[in-house]
């Protein structure tokens, strides 16, 4: 089944699709929602809502987009799916908490959730990297998009890694502001589903911290760039994604997997692991499980535990200069100039 028919379970049939924008940083920034998604939300006979709220940094803004959007179901006709963005998904995390706690929400077959660039993504969002709460489990069927360095929803776990967090503030805007380029259909995706959440993953190949170097036009100098410093800025996360084994599927996430991503995934079979386990259903995840067997596994690992190990590990993708010292019996011969010491990881991403 495609990325878009896990959109909604009704995307196909004429529905009330509420949406739910994110703070408005600037005029039209974020766009408008209809073009979210490629439009895919708003397509055929479906109707979009917009659920209006002051979206913005006030701490009255978010409880009251729940009050809008707690009147908006009450309103319209079921089956209604909400499509919420940003702060606007954590408009529904406190709107299904209300529910919850007052036993008014609606059938589970009349209601579906679709989160772009969501806070609360329990895998990666910002709020929950700050011990803020993650989107509450709920009997009705939600779809979770991220794209790769949206630092919204996909926020580096290592804060020690200047690099990661220097592109997670680029991609602030040049990665968090654009859903609407984004197929959800496309093959290069990742999803998985745990309970009645899909959650999909957007790989983003182009770091959003070299942007700025391809708007002045040095796009020869951002592409050589590009892989070297994807290794730094992976070394940055640990991704809790799915993996696959031989006997399944398996619901421990292998933390060196995260260096794949920087490479081209494939499109594979789906493997399902059945009820209760997560769903793989992209090529990427048979290098992950390859990676499991590298022999570089647990310097991996390490490198996510310390900080200075995750400089360290990032470094040894990049070849090392040979030392070109001339050696006599195990010693350096007489009268050749002292060279200095190699200087570490550290000092070379200082400079």
């Amino acid at each position: 089944m495609g990325a878009v028919a896990c959109l909604s379970p009704a995307l196909g049939n004429a529905q009330t699709v509420l949406t739910v924008q994110g703070t408005q940083v600037l005029p039209r920034l974020p766009g408008p929602m209809d073009d979210e998604l490629q439009g895919a939300m708003c397509q055929g006979d479906n109707v979009c809502q917009s659920v209006e709220y002051p979206a913005s940094r006030s701490r009255f803004s978010r409880p009251a987009g729940v009050l809008a959007l707690t009147a908006a179901l009450q309103e319209v006709d079921q089956p209604i799916t909400i499509f919420a963005y940003s702060q606007g998904a954590e408009v529904v995390e406190g709107t299904l908490a209300e529910m919850t706690e007052h036993g008014n929400a609606p059938a589970a077959a009349d209601l579906s959730i679709v989160l772009i660039g969501n806070p609360a993504r329990r895998h990666g969002g910002i709020d929950v990297a700050f011990g803020g709460p993650a989107m509450p489990t709920s009997p009705f069927q939600v779809t979770d998009i991220v794209q790769q360095y949206d630092p919204i929803g996909d926020f580096p776990q290592n804060p020690f890694n200047m690099l990661a967090l220097a592109n997670a503030l680029a991609g602030l805007l040049y990665v968090h502001a654009d859903y609407a380029n984004v197929s959800v259909d496309d093959p290069a995706n990742i999803s998985w589903t745990e309970g009645n959440t899909t959650y999909v993953f957007v790989p983003t190949e182009k770091l959003p911290l070299l942007a700025p170097l391809r708007q002045m036009g040095f796009n020869e100098l951002a592409d050589t760039l590009n892989a070297p410093l994807k290794q730094i800025v992976e070394a940055g996360y640990h991704r809790d994604l799915p993996t696959a084994d031989a006997a399944g599927v398996s619901e421990t996430a292998v933390p060196a997997a995260t260096r794949k991503l920087v490479e081209q995934p494939a499109v594979s079979p789906k493997v399902d692991g059945g009820h209760g386990k997560r769903s793989v259903k992209r090529g990427l995840l048979k290098q992950i499980v390859r990676a499991g067997s590298d022999a570089d596994l647990p310097a991996a690992d390490a490198a996510v535990a310390s900080p200075t190990a995750v400089t360290e590990s990032a470094h040894e993708s990049v070849e090392r200069p040979t030392d070109s010292r001339k050696v006599d019996g195990g010693h350096q011969k007489r009268g050749a100039k002292p060279r200095h010491r190699e200087r570490t990881a550290q000092s070379r991403l200082a400079r």
